[in-house]
């Protein structure tokens, strides 16, 4: 019988960003910015690990900036696991671990750059990935882990 499948966060790193700053920050103005999330992963199932990677790209027509931000997390396995356990872990208790520190690296950088800290709001992993399930089935196979920008 195999045991629960559980993980553990090792690292986190900013692998990729691109921050252009446009415009002086606004003053008390509410700008409509487009975020776009993107998502990887890779299991080594040599070793056990699991490398997620979440990408975000800021921009808009009235943005006074630019961002594209690729983070990654390592995450290790208590045990070897199948594709379809990977799958689910990845996609959902993995990401939802990751994309706090993915929401503080945001709101820290725009922070930095003069700008009012840009918090992203919280996400559903489970309901982000079953509507990408229905919306593209053919692309919702296990893809390796490469560059999103």
């Amino acid at each position: 019988m195999k045991s629960t499948l559980a993980f553990k966060l090792l690292a986190t790193k900013i692998r990729k960003l691109h921050f252009e700053a446009i415009a002086e920050p606004p003053r008390e103005e509410i700008i409509n910015l487009g975020v776009s999330i993107g998502h990887g992963f890779q299991y080594i199932s040599k070793e056990k690990s699991l490398v997620i990677l979440i990408g975000v790209d800021i921009s808009g027509e009235d943005a006074p900036f630019k961002m594209k931000m690729e983070f990654e997390g390592l995450f290790i396995l208590n045990r070897r696991a199948t594709k379809k356990e990977v799958e689910a872990l990845a996609r959902v208790n993995c990401s939802a671990t990751l994309f706090p520190y993915v929401r503080e690296t945001v709101a820290e950088i725009t922070r930095r750059a003069g700008y009012a800290p840009l918090h992203l709001g919280s996400m559903n992993f489970v309901e982000f990935f079953k509507k990408l399930r229905i919306s593209s089935p053919q692309e919702n196979k296990t893809k390796k882990l490469s560059s999103m920008t």
